[in-house]
C-alpha cells in the first residue's frame, strides 16, 4: 500500500507539474492579460492545481472536473502573473472553504452541489475536495460576468493569449466534466474554446438540451454534461432541479444505473397500474419536470375524489399520496375530511383540499427515483400496492362529498 500510495503521489505530482509547465509556457499571454485585466477592471486568472494526492488516489473512483461560469477567488483582487502566486490563490481557496479562514463557502447552491455529486461518485472522500474546479471565463468583474460592453474584446484577447481549458483538461484527464454554466450565453463561451465544433446532445426526450446536455467532443471524456448553475436561476423549480434534480442524473449516467426517456417510461408504468387495476388516469398539471407535476386515480362511480399522486417542490422530489379532488383546489368539508381520516388512519398531515396524504417512504428521494424506474419494476409496484391499500380500506366507504 506505501509503494501504490507513493506511485499516486508521483502522478499528482505530474499532473501539478504538467499544469505548471502548460501555464508557464504561457506566461507572455497571461502578462498581456494582465494589461487587459487592468484596463478594463476585470480579475483573474483562475488555473488549477491539484489538492495533495487526494485527485487520483486510491480512494477517487472518479476523476472529476467542476466548470462554472466566472472566476472568483482573488480576495485581494490584486491581478497577479507570477504563476505560484496564482496557483495559491487557487489551494488556499480550498474549494469554497479557505485555507486563510475566510468565511467558507460551502453552505452554497453551488458549492452543495459539487460536493454532493462528488460523494455520490467517491463515497470514500464524500467530503474532500478530491476534484478540479474551474470556470468557463477565466476572470471576472468582481465575480459578476465580464460586462458585455467589452466582451467581444475580451474574447478576442483570450483567443490570442490564454485559451487553454482543452489544455488543461488533456493533462488532468478526468473520468467525468460537469459544466455548472447554463445555456445562456455561456454554451457559445465554451464552443469558442473547443474550435466551435463541440456538440450538446439530448440526453433524454423529456428534458430540454437547454436545462440538461451532455457534451461531445474528441477532447472531453464520455461523461462530459451541462447543466444549470445551482441557485443561479431566476425560477426556484429549475434552481431546484439544478442542485439536485440533475446532479443526481449525473451521477447515475456516470455509474450507469440511468436509462434515457424516465420520464416517458414512467408514465408508461403509471398506465398500466390503471389498466391492471381497471381505474381512470388523469394527469395534472404539466409538462413534468416542473413543481408538483401529478396524476390520479379515480373509478366511474366516484364522483368526486381521487387518490391523487404528486411530486412537490420538483421532479422527484418530496413523492407523496393521498385522497384530493379532480378538481385540485377544491375544499372538502369538515365531515368528509373526519370520515376520511377515520378509514385511513393516521396521515402524514392533513388540510381541507388534501383531508389525508402520505410522503412516500422515500421523502426528498431523488436519485432512488430515477433507478426504480429505470429497472421498470420497482416503483411501478411501490405505487400499484399504495392504490390496492388505500381501494381496501376505502370499501366500504362511500368516495363522494
Amino acid at each position: 500500500m506505501k509503494n501504490e500510495n507513493k506511485f499516486k503521489n508521483k502522478i499528482m505530482e505530474h499532473i501539478n507539474a504538467n499544469l505548471k509547465e502548460l501555464y508557464n509556457s504561457k506566461y507572455d499571454g497571461i502578462e498581456k492579460m494582465r494589461a487587459f485585466a487592468r484596463e478594463k477592471d476585470i480579475y483573474g486568472p483562475q488555473l488549477m492545481s491539484c489538492h495533495d494526492d487526494l485527485y487520483d488516489s486510491e480512494k477517487t473512483k472518479y476523476k472529476i472536473l467542476f466548470i462554472g461560469k466566472e472566476a472568483g477567488i482573488y480576495p485581494d483582487r490584486e491581478i497577479k502573473t507570477n504563476i505560484n502566486e496564482i496557483l495559491k490563490c487557487y489551494v488556499d481557496f480550498n474549494m469554497g472553504k479557505p485555507l486563510n479562514k475566510k468565511p467558507s463557502k460551502r453552505h452554497t447552491p453551488f458549492w452543495k452541489a459539487v460536493f454532493s455529486l462528488n460523494g455520490a461518485l467517491n463515497p470514500e472522500l464524500s467530503n474532500e475536495p478530491c476534484f478540479l474546479w474551474s470556470n468557463v471565463t477565466k476572470y471576472s468583474d468582481d465575480e459578476k460576468p465580464i460586462p458585455d460592453s467589452i466582451y467581444a474584446e475580451y474574447e478576442k484577447a483570450i483567443k490570442e493569449n490564454l485559451n487553454i481549458l482543452s489544455d488543461e483538461i488533456n493533462i488532468a484527464k478526468p473520468d467525468v466534466i460537469v459544466f455548472l454554466s447554463g445555456p445562456d450565453g455561456y454554451d457559445e463561451k465554451i464552443k469558442i474554446q473547443f474550435d466551435g465544433e463541440i456538440q450538446f446532445d439530448q440526453v433524454q426526450d423529456d428534458i430540454p438540451v437547454r436545462e440538461f446536455a451532455r457534451l461531445i467532443h474528441k477532447d472531453l471524456p464520455e461523461h462530459t454534461y451541462r447543466t444549470y448553475h445551482p441557485g443561479a436561476h431566476s425560477n426556484e423549480s429549475m434552481k431546484e432541479k439544478a442542485s439536485v434534480g440533475y446532479i443526481d442524473l449525473i451521477g447515475l449516467c456516470v455509474k450507469g444505473n440511468y436509462k434515457p426517456n424516465l420520464i416517458s417510461n414512467f408514465k408508461t408504468q403509471v398506465r398500466e397500474i390503471a389498466t391492471e387495476l381497471g381505474l381512470i388516469l388523469t394527469w395534472g398539471k404539466e409538462p413534468w419536470g416542473l413543481a408538483e407535476s401529478e396524476f390520479y386515480f379515480t373509478k366511474p362511480e366516484w364522483k368526486y375524489t381521487s387518490i391523487g399522486f404528486g411530486f412537490d417542490k420538483s421532479w422527484a422530489k418530496d413523492f407523496f399520496y393521498g385522497i384530493c379532488r379532480k378538481e385540485n383546489d377544491v375544499v372538502f368539508s369538515s365531515k368528509y375530511q373526519t370520515e376520511i381520516l377515520n378509514c385511513l388512519g393516521e396521515g402524514d398531515g392533513s388540510n381541507p383540499k388534501w383531508p389525508w396524504w402520505k410522503y412516500h417512504e422515500h421523502k426528498n428521494w431523488n436519485a432512488q427515483t430515477f433507478i426504480e424506474i429505470a429497472d421498470g419494476i420497482t416503483l411501478k409496484e411501490k405505487i400499484k400496492q399504495i392504490v390496492l391499500i388505500i381501494l381496501k380500506n376505502l370499501e366500504e366507504f362511500e368516495l363522494e362529498l
